[in-house]
């Protein structure tokens, strides 16, 4: 199903009497600039810090009193029916050893991972059935496995430097991965979920 656009109402108030402002008084222009973009941006609530929505502005109207103090009705459409839950694995590797990733989500997921070789420019580095080679000291590429798209800091193609096995994580599921060689691994997930 498509989702619903979102409305919210926010209001530009002064935080030490906790009582709006006089909306003539402040940059409406960087406040705009700071809610339109032209892609779809995260939001994350205060709520629950660990979830993160995508929204795009669509729609601001202002609703004001006869002082010139009100609020803006923003109307938001999001990016997709679901809201995403950030996990980080943060991990350095010398030898061999495992990590478990659980997929809270209904959907099969491609994460992306930033490795960086501590070994040097002969180590070959591996994560399951997939290998990282030709990397020299202390570089750090990053492998997109939903993309298929593998960069160097500098956004330079290093598709060239590992095999093409490519990690997917099952829904609703552990997956255990086996980690080999001397490298740092970061791997970070967005998993959609329904909330």
């Amino acid at each position: 199903a498509e989702p619903s656009d979102i409305e919210l109402n926010l209001l530009v108030y002064d935080d030490k009497t906790m009582e709006a402002i006089d909306i003539s008084t402040i940059d409406m222009m960087s406040l705009y600039d700071w809610l339109i973009t032209d892609d779809f941006a995260p939001f994350i609530s205060d709520d629950d810090l660990n979830i993160i929505y995508y929204f795009k502005v669509i729609r601001i109207n202002k609703v004001l009193t006869y002082d010139n103090k009100g609020y803006l009705r923003v109307i938001f459409k999001p990016f997709s029916k679901y809201s995403y839950k950030r996990e980080i694995y943060d991990k350095s590797v010398n030898g061999e050893t495992t990590l478990e990733i659980f997929n809270p989500s209904k959907q099969l997921y491609k994460p992306i991972m930033e490795i960086i070789n501590l070994g040097d420019a002969s180590s070959v580095n591996k994560i399951n059935n997939k290998k990282v080679f030709n990397l020299e000291k202390s570089e750090q590429i990053t492998i997109d496995n939903l993309s298929k798209i593998i960069q160097d800091k500098n956004k330079s193609n290093k598709f060239n430097c590992c095999n093409r096995n490519w990690i997917e994580l099952k829904p609703k599921e552990t997956t255990t991965l086996t980690l080999n060689g001397n490298f740092r691994i970061k791997i970070i997930c967005e998993f959609p979920i329904i909330k």
